[in-house]
């Protein structure tokens, strides 16, 4: 056989194996692709030295002209392993486990600790790192079958909560890296929105505050607004103030700011001092009287003092919480002491270092445009 020959036989092969496709490729129908996961513990299964889980999953419907948008499967298992393992006994569709944006915990399973259901996610390169992590108030599964009116399932409704969440409010969002840096790193301890559900809707009820991986405490939206501006998460929402002059109120309003944190942290000894000082900037959004600034220069001055005070004493008050009732550092600060005398510090950091530190905080408060007509 010539080479020309040779030539035009092996290109004729190569264009067969072209134009053969993917040889093992499954069509997207008959796959399933998870949008979220909720982790409960199984308490139908009776008595047993190892705790059972329970996993909900979120799971569109990619058939065409299918009656149902989407589908929910609750298996149970001893660990998280089983139950992949189980779920191919009702379902024997390639399951994309990589596709999960969302997991919520319940209350239950964030409080007995983590490590036994986030460990498969650690090791598992197809998970990926900004997998979006929050705690419901009661069990995960309720929130996986909340009926959205609308969005297509609640996985997208899930998703668009916890993503956007910090760009309209102080709130604080949390992804798997996230966790596994504050899990394993020393002197920090993570945080996750907290949710809850009716039946009909979902809302943002707090943060959850964590020890390493356990749940401790659910705060509401007011303490949030603290912890987010001292554990210097950026973020905007709008601020409320209430100004009195001679013991009556003056004015009423409200700030649209966003917030930024800067730590010093100082030493003499064993006692340890840091400086937490908070600067929130942005623009006037409404005030309730009707006298403009420019006829009341020293107006801007008293509502910018205003709401640093408030926010200062909120913020004092939190920290008080923090060191006698919770005692540990979940305003994320001991990393700068660490910076500084990391050898030293480090057996010392989770045990009772934060309780017995000086915490002060400034807060200042800028804004930048009044929103008033000349």
């Amino acid at each position: 056989m010539s080479m020309l020959k040779r030539v035009g036989l092996s290109a004729l092969l190569c264009l067969c194996l072209v134009m053969g496709g993917c040889w093992d490729a499954n069509d997207i129908e008959d796959m399933t692709i998870p949008t979220a996961a909720s982790y409960d513990i199984d308490h139908t299964g009776g008595q047993s030295t190892l705790r059972r889980y329970l996993i909900t999953t979120l799971n569109p419907n990619l058939i065409p002209d299918a009656p149902k948008k989407y589908r929910i499967e609750a298996i149970s298992g001893q660990t998280i392993g089983e139950i992949r393992s189980n779920r191919h006994f009702q379902s024997p569709r390639p399951y994309v486990v990589g596709m999960i944006q969302v997991n919520v915990f319940s209350k239950e399973v964030a409080g007995l600790g983590l490590r036994s259901t986030t460990d498969i996610l650690y090791r598992s390169p197809a998970i990926s790192n900004a997998l979006m992590l929050a705690v419901a108030t009661g069990r995960g599964d309720e929130i996986i079958k909340t009926r959205s009116e609308n969005y297509q399932d609640v996985g997208y409704l899930l998703i668009d909560l916890l993503h956007n969440a910090k760009k309209n409010n102080f709130m604080v969002s949390t992804t798997l890296h996230e966790l596994a840096r504050c899990i394993f790193t020393p002197g920090r301890n993570p945080v996750m929105p907290a949710l809850q559900t009716d039946g009909k809707n979902i809302i943002h009820a707090g943060t959850a505050i964590f020890k390493r991986d356990r749940l401790i405490d659910i705060i509401d939206e007011h303490e949030t607004r603290s912890l987010v501006l001292l554990r210097g998460i950026e973020a905007h929402g709008y601020i409320k103030y209430v100004l009195e002059r001679e013991g009556n109120v003056a004015d009423v309003g409200t700030i649209f700011a966003k917030n930024s944190r800067k730590v010093e942290v100082t030493r003499q000894g064993d006692q340890f001092t840091f400086n937490i000082k908070i600067l929130l900037q942005g623009p006037l959004v409404e005030r309730f009287t009707n006298q403009p600034l420019l006829a009341d220069p020293q107006a801007l001055t008293e509502i910018e003092n205003q709401i640093a005070t408030d926010i200062r004493q909120e913020a004092e008050a939190f920290i008080e919480k923090m060191q006698n009732d919770y005692q540990i550092d979940c305003i994320d600060i001991s990393k700068y002491a660490l910076a500084h005398w990391r050898q030293e510090l480090t057996p010392v950091i989770d045990k009772d270092f934060i309780d017995k530190a000086d915490i002060k905080v400034q807060v200042k408060v800028k804004i930048i445009n009044t929103g008033d007509l000349d």
